[in-house]
Order: C-alpha cells, then structure tokens, then sequence
C-alpha cells in the first residue's frame, strides 16, 4: 500500500500479474430448433441433405455411422466443421462428428463407406466460443438417419458409343 495524502485515505495496488482466466457470458438459447431434414442425392460415400433453419444464428450438423446420435453438444464450445466425415471436431468421443457448421441450409457429407447406415442431427446455437448455446431437443425430421448405397452407378461404353448402365 501507498499513502499520497496528509488524509487517512489508504490506497492499494495490485502488485501480481492480473487473474488468468477469462469469463464469458452464454448466450440465450434459440426457441427453435432446426427441422424437416431431407436427403438429396445419396452415394456411395456422400450425402446429400437440406433442412429448415431454425432460432439460432447459425447450426451444426452431427453425424455418427451404424448409431443414433448420443451425445450433445457443450454449451460454450465452438465446434470446427469438416465436410469429410471423421475430420470434423467430435461431439463426445463416440464418432460423431461435425460435418457443417454455419448459416445456411444444405450440406453434403463426403467420406462415407457404402451401404452404412448414418444418422444426422442438427443443433442450432446462438452466441460462439465460449458464449455459445446450443438447443438440443429434437424437432419433426431431426434427427434422420439414411443409408449409402452399397453399389455406385458403372458406366460402359460400346463400340457403337451406346451406353450400358448398371447398378
């Protein structure tokens, strides 16, 4: 402590490094949550699919192969997307993985093994980073789960320039 006056008046200083940790605040949660997923073109290993956006200010979407979605997503976690299944961030520690996340209201999911069922869950948040807040009730057609073809499309060209296609 210091003393600058003739008064009584003590002054303290702060004579350490500040405090390390940081405080956010969450975000209010959406009141809706994204909804009506619909598969466009399924493959051998891509997914094609859409939905209606829900609340929040942006979505994630999970995906995990064979079983439902288990785990949800953290309050005040940012999750890093990867359109290649298996190299997004992980919700949990159980292979579900985020394949998108952002604004909009398509994705297609690359990476995937034929004739594997998958199963997508979208969670809408509002706030990022530590403010994050993710809804995570369900929703009509959220979650929904597809399976990729087990076989692609061959083509074979004749002599004759005709095409044969088979499955």
């Amino acid at each position: 402590f210091r003393k600058l006056s003739d008064s009584d008046d003590t002054y303290n200083y702060l004579t350490t490094s500040p405090a390390a940790d940081n405080a956010a605040t969450l975000c209010s949660e959406p009141t809706l949550q994204a909804s009506n997923i619909v598969f466009g073109a399924v493959t051998t290993n891509s997914i094609e699919l859409s939905w209606q956006t829900g609340g929040g200010e942006a979505r994630i979407v999970v995906v995990r192969s064979t079983n439902a979605i288990a785990t949800l997503p953290s309050d005040q976690t940012a999750y890093a997307a990867n359109a290649t299944f298996g190299s997004g961030d992980q919700v949990g520690s159980i292979g579900q993985y985020v394949v998108y996340n952002g604004t909009g209201e398509t994705a297609t999911v690359t990476g995937l093994a034929p004739g594997v069922d998958y199963h997508f869950r979208i969670f809408d948040y509002i706030g990022s980073g530590a403010a994050a807040n993710y809804i995570t009730n369900t929703a009509n057609n959220n979650p929904r789960s597809t399976r990729t073809s087990s076989i692609g499309l061959i083509e074979d060209m004749f002599e004759d320039g005709e095409a044969n296609l088979a499955a």
